[in-house]
């Protein structure tokens, strides 16, 4: 694929996942590679059960939209894309990163690392593109419907 390709596939794919991210109140962190980082609660949280449902409402959305652009692609002849989601809750650290050339506000601590970790189970469990964590679950109770992956060893996490 050209650069040019790419960067249209690209903006397209990150196009149709980041509204549904901003439709609840999410925050865009940043595009890293062909990935998207989203917070919610950040900078102002509404609890953390509202958080986790608009974050549950969000990867459902953006699975649609997704699959909407998959058409579009088939229909011209390229391959359709693929995606994966983590969803944890946890304590963050959030301001201004960087150098006093460049700041970005962001995120940091474990929940983030956790959240890429799941994520990344995705390419394990490739039916299930959208994986979330025991404390997300919790929360969610009976309002999603999930099954039950059980416990995985994640790189860099002391316990399954």
């Amino acid at each position: 694929m050209s650069p040019e390709a790419l960067f249209r596939l690209l903006n397209l794919y990150f196009e149709a996942i980041a509204k549904p991210v901003l439709d609840e109140r999410g925050l865009l962190d940043k595009f890293i590679g062909d990935s998207l980082m989203a917070e919610f609660g950040v900078p102002q949280n509404r609890g953390d059960c509202e958080e986790v449902f608009a974050a549950a409402r969000a990867a459902l959305a953006m699975q649609a939209n997704l699959q909407l652009l998959n058409k579009r692609l088939i229909s011209e002849g390229q391959a359709p894309l693929m995606q994966g989601i983590g969803i944890h809750l946890g304590e963050v650290f959030a301001g201004n990163l960087g150098s006093k050339n460049r700041l970005e506000f962001t995120v940091i601590g474990s929940s983030v690392n956790l959240a890429s970790r799941i994520e990344s189970l995705t390419r394990i469990f490739p039916e299930y593109p959208i994986l979330i964590s025991r404390p997300v679950r919790e929360l969610l109770g009976d309002a999603f419907e999930g099954t039950a992956l059980g416990f995985h060893a994640l790189k860099g996490w002391p316990d399954a």
